[in-house]
């Protein structure tokens, strides 16, 4: 299945609270979009570069 950044970066958005890590916000949004983890980790890096 293929999706796009913008969805990652919006399903990373949702995850977001207060004093949540990142890793585990990754790994939420990998599992609810069944990609990799480094996968959403890298396009979020690559967004705020």
């Amino acid at each position: 299945m293929i999706v796009s950044k913008n969805k990652i970066l919006q399903a990373y958005q949702e995850t977001y609270a207060p004093g949540r890590d990142n890793v585990s916000r990754f790994a939420e949004v990998a599992r609810t979009l069944g990609v990799d983890a480094g996968v959403v980790a890298a396009i979020v890096a690559e967004s705020l570069a």
